[in-house]
């Protein structure tokens, strides 16, 4: 919701851009953290919908191989995988996280809020003439 409203009054244009990059990266981690915290009950549906998830990370190229193999922490899934799955959900994310929207908070002080169009576009009108 607020990423779509930045979006909608241009809050990403010049001189936000970093604010907005960092935005999109805070919607990255929220979706790493719940894809590292469903693991976390190991029942049936979290284990093997992980392995799903961790084989799909596999086929990206370049990095893919890599990736899945950081984050299965081992050859096959186990108690690493889960110990590895806590440790980046619990201490990794949320600091990496509040990192970030303390340097977001601190640029939204700095360079202020955007107004919304609709007072931009009245701001840029020239003022009527007063009548004597």
């Amino acid at each position: 919701l607020h990423m779509s409203r930045v979006f909608y009054h241009g809050a990403y244009k010049y001189p936000r851009e970093l604010n907005w990059v960092i935005g999109v990266v805070l919607l990255v981690l929220t979706l790493v953290m719940s894809f590292t915290g469903y693991l976390l009950p190991f029942d049936q549906r979290s284990f093997w919908a992980t392995v799903v998830g961790v084989n799909i990370n596999g086929t990206a190229p370049f990095l893919g191989p890599y990736l899945s193999d950081f984050l299965r922490a081992g050859p096959e899934f186990g108690a690493t995988t889960l110990a590895r799955f806590y440790s980046i959900h619990m201490l990794a994310i949320p600091g990496l996280m509040a990192a970030l929207i303390t340097v977001h908070m601190y640029l939204v002080v700095k360079l202020g809020i955007t107004a919304p169009p609709w007072v931009k576009a009245r701001l840029a009108e020239p003022p009527e003439k007063e009548l004597l």
